[in-house]
């Protein structure tokens, strides 16, 4: 769940762990952009700029009303035993499905300093889901004719 008044994640689930390798308290409080792949910050910025109005336009956002694409979302590189340098691995990525839902937050969520222009506090629920490759091999044939599916990455996630 990610504040949309500043991009603030304000909850995870601790399956973020699992997939990710993050500490799940190491999201809160942070940025949530700042996990997401340099060549898809646009297009993520992009996906919550076109939500907005029609949150707004409708006053709430039914609950089934979401929006989905895929990003990069950045693993955990971990920290050195003896210190807090990060370990010499470069930075790795994982290929992600968002589902965004935009919601308001509950009355006792609400901070009473913050009120948006239109009286609601809106935030961004994303649900992300891992994309596993079909493929268990470099340059494997399948037995089975699979869609076609191009992302504008390299298999590293560069």
């Amino acid at each position: 769940v990610i504040s949309m008044h500043d991009g603030i994640v304000l909850y995870t689930t601790p399956s973020i762990t699992d997939v990710l390798g993050y500490p799940r308290d190491m999201w809160l409080g942070r940025s949530f952009i700042d996990f997401v792949h340099l060549k898809d910050r646009a297009t993520f910025a992009s996906q919550i700029t076109t939500g907005i109005p029609i949150a707004e336009s409708r006053g709430s956002v039914p609950k089934d009303a979401k929006s989905t694409f895929c990003v990069m979302l950045r693993r955990y590189r971990g920290l050195k035993s003896g210190g807090f340098g990060v370990i010499g691995r470069p930075v790795s990525y994982e290929p992600f499905r968002l589902g965004l839902t935009f919601r308001e937050a509950p009355e006792e969520a609400r901070p009473d300093n913050y009120m948006v222009s239109n009286g609601t506090n809106m935030l961004l629920v994303i649900c992300a889901t891992p994309i596993k490759s079909s493929y268990k091999v470099p340059d494997e044939i399948l037995s089975q004719k699979s869609p076609k599916f191009a992302i504008r990455h390299t298999a590293t996630g560069i």
